[in-house]
């Protein structure tokens, strides 16, 4: 198994290019990147700001395009990643 980074260096696509695909739940949460910060910057204004932009469709459009559709969008609370 080989990161979606690597992939890309390579000139592969996860989607097309797989073997075998993982299915998308609870078992695969743990790869999902995650921007953090510490509870006393969680209403830092430029924090804030990052988090919006990341999530604004055209960034989101950009991504898609950048990484060839195999980045996905999670906007899930904080206890979607807790056990």
């Amino acid at each position: 198994m080989i990161g979606n980074t690597i992939a890309q260096e390579g000139h592969l696509n996860v989607l097309k290019d797989a073997l075998y695909h993982e299915q998308v739940n609870q078992s695969t949460k743990d790869n999902i990147n995650v921007m953090a910060t510490a509870k006393a910057q969680s209403h830092n204004k430029r924090y804030l700001k990052l988090v919006k932009l990341y999530h604004a469709k055209q960034i989101q459009a950009w991504v898609t395009k950048r990484f060839h559709g195999t980045k996905v969008e999670v906007n899930k609370p904080l206890s979607y990643l807790e056990n």
